[in-house]
């Protein structure tokens, strides 16, 4: 397997018998909040979001 972080989380997380926290954010204010939170006490995030949320922070005619 390549060096992949999201696989290398998940695989020290399952050797330590610990959860990866996952949170599902739905604009840009929640998403700054979950990682400045999941910083601050120094733990990894899953950060979920929808094809819509994507689409509003970055609105197809941006060009992103």
């Amino acid at each position: 397997m390549k060096n992949n972080r999201f696989m290398n989380v998940l695989l020290k997380a399952k050797e330590e018998n610990i959860a990866v926290g996952a949170v599902n954010i739905f604009n840009y204010l929640t998403a700054e909040a979950a990682v400045k939170a999941a910083e601050e006490i120094g733990v990894n995030l899953i950060i979920q979001t929808s094809a819509g949320t994507v689409q509003q922070v970055y609105p197809p005619e941006t060009g992103r």
